[in-house]
């Protein structure tokens, strides 16, 4: 079986078509026992994602495509800019790590959002990590600087991640599949195993001119203006467990990774229960004084 581990939904503000309930239900129709939802920079849909899953019975897998900032000893290399990576919850404790990036990149006061490499050492914990895709780092170092810097690139998260990180695999043109061979080959040097994904951005292939749109209000230029790095990529519509294996059929192992990882990511969100904060409070403050305190600090002007 085959399960959709690259997925954003409308969440994704104009670039996601999917609203989380329709995510779902095409999961279902296609009988698909799991699916992830990975918004851009954001877990805003987690919940009601969530909440559909659990109605539908369906696995959810909550995570996160999140840009990063390579680390400085990449910084030489033209292609070493702000990429994705796909992080997938796998407990309790991977959901506060993403909530933790997701709230350092929406708290950019440049509304970059890119977080530095430092983000992920800093919340290292409880979840997994798929190097991006096509438009991910890993691809880009590969395609502009060969092996060297995209092997250099994945020993520092497989530092990081150890025996937590996927090489992805995404064959969206032809192009792409020679790409997925190279890293293929790379990923087997290193002993990492590869996974099997589609960047899906909506629901049917007549959606894609939908998506353009979105794209073009968000970046507020004409449609025509737009390149194709600024647009979904070619086909990111939800296709079925079908054609990936026809499309992956020289990487059999990629497939059955999504798999591997449904079994990993069983987080279980405890919802309707409070969870209050644990704050250390000086002599004499109560939880009132603090609260003031902190609002007071965080109405100040940069």
């Amino acid at each position: 079986m085959f399960t959709h581990l690259h997925v954003r939904s409308s969440f994704s503000f104009l670039e996601g078509v999917i609203p989380p309930e329709g995510l779902v239900q095409a999961a279902a129709r296609l009988g698909m026992p799991a699916v992830a939802l990975t918004d851009h920079n954001r877990l805003s849909g987690a919940i009601e994602f969530y909440d559909f899953c659990h109605q539908t019975g369906v696995q959810p897998i909550i995570g996160m495509e999140v840009d990063i900032l390579p680390p400085q000893e990449l910084a030489a290399y033209p292609s070493a800019t702000a990429s994705p990576l796909v992080l997938l919850a796998t407990d309790l404790s991977g959901w506060a790590s993403l909530c933790r990036l997701s709230s350092r990149a929406q708290a950019d006061p440049a509304g970059v959002a890119a977080l530095e490499f430092q983000a992920l050492i800093d919340n290292p914990d409880g979840y997994l990590c798929l190097t991006g895709g096509s438009r991910g780092q890993l691809n880009q170092l590969l395609r502009e600087g060969g092996d060297h810097p995209a092997t250099a690139w994945l020993k520092n998260l497989g530092d990081l991640f150890a025996g937590r990180l996927y090489v992805e695999l995404q064959i969206h043109t032809e192009h792409d599949r020679i790409i997925a061979n190279q890293l293929s080959r790379l990923a087997a040097r290193l002993k990492l195993p590869t996974v099997a994904t589609h960047n899906v951005y909506y629901l049917a292939p007549e959606q894609a001119g939908l998506q353009r749109t979105l794209a073009a209000i968000r970046l507020n230029r004409q449609v025509g203006e737009l390149t194709s790095q600024e647009i979904a990529p070619p086909g990111a519509h939800f296709i079925d467990e079908a054609e990936m294996a026809e499309r992956f059929q020289d990487c059999p192992r990629a497939l059955e990774s999504t798999q591997e990882i449904t079994e990993r990511c069983r987080l279980e969100l405890p919802l309707g229960v409070a969870h209050f904060p644990i704050i250390d409070l000086g002599e004499g403050e109560t939880p009132t004084i603090e609260l003031r305190r902190k609002a007071q600090e965080g109405a100040q002007p940069y």
